[in-house]
């Protein structure tokens, strides 16, 4: 990175010899710790562009939720988005979907939350992205899908505009039991339930991309929470400070410092 050196600004640093491929999580990671100023590091990442380094997402979320984090931050490399489900080589390239994708997942699921509905009183499925709707009171069970989503499916539970988790309990084992056909994974987090494809996830897709494109890069990914095994040797699982236990139990690196230092404490650490 830039220093100042008798009130001189440096040059950018050398092109690194090893080719690195940098990827973020979003939420946890980019966003959520109240200690990353992303104005910061946008300018820390402008500099390291410069020495070669390529920047990416790896996320859960759809790619149209995505691109204003990956422009704002101004990233030059792929994003996986919807765990696995899709990528794009960058911003300005078409998405590629993954090996094993059920195309058909979000009309499935809607399809068993309308069933469900229709037998439970005071009920509705409401497909947005308005997630205002999510407080409204006057709906007494709601069941609200995220209608970016094209592979896979985001569910928020809802009653009376609040969190319930006996209510999210039920609706993750009737979905559990309806889709076992499917061959999906499905992940409860506090009101809300994910459903994807189970034969792509963030690094098995990570992995594709990596073989296709990637081959000789070192690839990154830093996290703060990951499902995974270590099937992926060639991909190195960073956590940063705020990570859970688990996902720090088997990074091949934990940030000692939060916010920006810890992510500059990453990069210095691999260059």
């Amino acid at each position: 990175m830039n220093q100042r050196s008798n009130g001189k600004q440096l040059s950018a640093p050398r092109r690194s010899l090893i080719k690195f491929l940098i990827l973020f999580d979003i939420d946890g990671t980019l966003l959520g710790d109240s200690r990353l100023d992303l104005a910061r590091l946008r300018k820390s990442i402008l500099i390291w562009k410069k020495s070669g380094l390529i920047f990416g997402l790896n996320t859960n979320r759809p790619w149209s939720e995505s691109v204003r984090l990956y422009k704002q931050l101004s990233f030059n490399g792929p994003i996986i988005a919807e765990n696995g489900s899709y990528y794009k080589l960058n911003k300005n390239q078409p998405q590629i979907v993954a090996v094993g994708v059920n195309h058909k997942l979000p009309q499935i699921v809607l399809r068993q939350l309308e069933k469900f509905s229709d037998h439970k009183k005071n009920s509705r499925v409401i497909v947005s992205n308005d997630k205002k709707i999510l407080l409204d009171k006057k709906i007494v069970n709601l069941f609200f899908v995220t209608a970016s989503r094209q592979y896979s499916s985001s569910v928020y539970v809802r009653r009376s505009g609040s969190i319930n988790r006996r209510q999210t309990k039920i609706i993750f084992e009737v979905l559990r039991k309806k889709l076992l056909a499917y061959n999906v994974e499905l992940l409860p987090t506090l009101g809300k339930i994910i459903i994807s494809n189970k034969k792509a996830s963030k690094f098995s897709t990570l992995d594709q991309l990596r073989k296709k494109f990637f081959n000789k890069y070192k690839i990154l990914m830093i996290s703060d929470d990951e499902m995974v095994m270590r099937q992926y040797p060639a991909i190195k699982m960073i956590a940063v400070r705020q990570a859970s236990l688990r996902y720090r139990r088997v990074s091949d690196y934990t940030a000692k410092c939060g916010g920006v230092g810890g992510i500059k404490e990453i990069i210095n650490h691999y260059l």
